[in-house]
């Protein structure tokens, strides 16, 4: 979850611990602070599997070693606008079709780990890379619907929950399948699917919260009646992580 902007140069740490753990999985969080103040920047939570090295997939029990103190998950850094809890990825070669490709290519070695899979930032990444695609008509209907006057638009993502389903390695294609969920409130909820568009293989599914931002102001673009009604339009009926 983002939570404040952190300007240039400003000092920033971040602390962590585990808060879960099964017989080969544990779940940590990390908060982002402000050295000067203590202000909450960013929270992550993130589930770690014990996997094989060289297969990434075969999991494997913790170490007896393997006791981490634990910690609580401060509310902050609860999910707001996503779900919680164990999910089943919707994704799907077939049902992608009818999703906005946003993103295609092939896995470069700039985008690998020590053992040759794709890095976690990787599928992030080339979602960024593609996302003003999907963005781009649904930000000129808030900016034609808003009804104050607006310095510069843009956006900005207030949430991510992102499943890695699968590890492509150098060479392997893909493509980025994205659609609006839906919109509720002054959020809009996106969804991506990362595939392999020859094998039908489903890399990961990100679900993102995102808000249109007034840059000159730094502050939230609030959606009229009017810019919701056209952006229901373009929303994915049952399109889910």
């Amino acid at each position: 979850r983002f939570h404040r902007e952190a300007l240039l140069a400003a000092p920033l740490r971040m602390m962590g611990g585990f808060f879960g753990q099964g017989d080969s999985a544990a779940q940590a969080v990390l908060v982002m602070e402000d050295l000067r103040n203590g202000e909450i920047k960013a929270t992550f939570r993130v589930t770690l599997d014990h996997a094989d090295s060289a297969d990434g997939v075969i999991l494997h029990p913790w170490p007896e070693a393997f006791e981490p103190a634990r910690v609580a998950v401060p509310d902050a850094a609860l999910p707001r606008g996503t779900a919680d809890g164990p999910v089943e990825s919707a994704a799907d070669i077939n049902r992608a079709q009818a999703l906005m490709c946003i993103a295609a290519g092939a896995i470069g070695p700039d985008k690998l780990d020590a053992f040759g899979r794709m890095v976690a930032p990787g599928f992030i990444g080339a979602v960024s890379d593609g996302i003003r695609s999907l963005t781009a008509p649904l930000r000129e209907i808030v900016a034609r619907t808003t009804d104050t006057p607006l310095d510069r638009m843009g956006g900005a993502v207030v949430e991510f929950r992102v499943l890695h389903l699968d590890w492509p390695r150098a060479g392997d294609v893909f493509e980025i399948r994205s659609g609006l969920a839906s919109v509720d409130g002054q959020v809009k909820s996106l969804i991506h699917w990362m595939l392999d568009p020859v094998s039908g293989r489903i890399y990961g599914s990100m679900q993102s919260i995102a808000l249109d931002f007034d840059l000159g102001k730094r502050a939230m673009i609030r959606l009229t009646p009017e810019a919701r009604t056209e952006l229901q339009a373009h929303v994915v009926p049952g399109l889910t992580l």
